[in-house]
């Protein structure tokens, strides 16, 4: 599963605001639920969940990557929120450096999948180059045109 189709312009975060890691999750969870992909009433569960699975195994990878993630009940079909932040946040990542992209998945409970779609975003996310053009992004569009050309050259590749 592309990374762009679970992906709404809505809930992409540029800059990303938040200075910690909980805050960053918080917004990025706000923007999904301003996208309309999530009932507000889903919030807080969506947070608790997703808060829980930081707590049991951080969700930071290496290069400034995070994809923070947790199973939701009453979702129909997973969604995607992501942010890109300045400095970075800490969390506690495998390198120690702070999270500048951080993409956060919300997935229905037992949905079938999720590993192979998080192992498809870190293995995106884990281009240098990529990466530093989403750096230098300033806009959703950018944002999604840019993992676009990623995806596409990714899948050439394969």
């Amino acid at each position: 599963m592309r990374l762009t189709s679970l992906l709404d312009p809505r809930s992409i975060a540029v800059p990303l605001r938040a200075p910690d890691r909980d805050g960053a999750i918080a917004e990025l969870l706000d923007a999904i639920v301003r996208s309309g992909h999530l009932e507000p009433s889903l919030r807080e569960s969506a947070l608790r969940a997703v808060l829980a699975r930081e707590r049991s195994l951080s969700t930071g990878m290496e290069h400034g990557v995070a994809l923070p993630h947790g199973a939701v009940d009453g979702l129909a079909a997973p969604v995607c929120a992501m942010g890109v932040h300045p400095s970075g946040v800490p969390f506690s990542s495998l390198d120690g450096s702070p999270a500048r992209l951080i993409v956060l998945m919300l997935l229905p409970r037992n949905h079938n999948g999720q590993i192979a779609t998080l192992a498809g975003i870190a293995r995106l996310l884990n281009d240098a180059p990529l990466r530093g053009r989403l750096h230098a992004a300033s806009t959703a569009s950018e944002i999604l045109s840019t993992l676009g050309t990623g995806e596409a050259t990714e899948e050439a590749l394969s």
